[in-house]
């Protein structure tokens, strides 16, 4: 296995890694957003089971 000295590879592959982890802390921070809103208006409606 080899050194890549490439730094103009090396930077891009920072900064693609970088923008990848900060969507996938937003599109969590999202989905935690639409759970709570949910959940609450799952609270405010009730829960009403057909028999």
């Amino acid at each position: 296995m080899s050194v890549i000295n490439n730094r103009s590879l090396l930077d891009f592959n920072c900064i693609v890694v970088d923008v990848t982890l900060k969507i996938l802390l937003s599109s969590n921070e999202w989905l935690n957003s639409c759970v709570a809103v949910e959940r609450m208006i799952s609270t405010i409606k009730g829960v009403h089971f057909q028999k």
